[in-house]
């Protein structure tokens, strides 16, 4: 026995594994890292933009001068089609146009489904 009252084996034994957590925590952060520099962001924050923008984007219309709904209308419209000042076709830029067909209620399965896809959408 040891001074600390344990065997050289079991010191071996915790040594290497305080090693192997050690280089995993490195590992780890490493991989954060490039994952923000690639980025600049990390994978759930351009989901949550895109939820946000989606809910907001009406009332921001709404409320906004012409060069904002120019640029809502840039960011969440693929093609407006305008006929006698009112709308008379859109298209909607990925993944808004999924979360347009999107079922307004429904159970849990379905709504996160559309989450997946629209999370898919975005890391391409």
């Amino acid at each position: 026995m040891t001074e600390q009252g344990l065997r050289p084996q079991t010191q071996l034994y915790i040594t290497l594994n305080i090693s192997h957590v050690k280089n995993e925590k490195i590992s780890t952060e490493k991989q954060i890292s490039d994952a923000k520099s690639k980025s600049g962001i990390l994978t759930l924050e351009p989901t949550r933009e895109a939820f946000l923008l989606g809910n907001r984007a009406m009332k921001d219309f709404v409320d906004g001068n012409d060069d904002e709904k120019r640029t809502i209308a840039s960011k969440i419209l693929w093609n407006l089609s305008m006929r006698d000042g009112a709308m008379a076709q859109v298209s909607y830029r990925s993944p808004y146009d999924i979360m347009a067909n999107a079922p307004k209620t429904g159970d849990i399965k379905t709504l996160l489904a559309v989450w997946d896809v629209i999370r898919t959408e975005l890391s391409r």
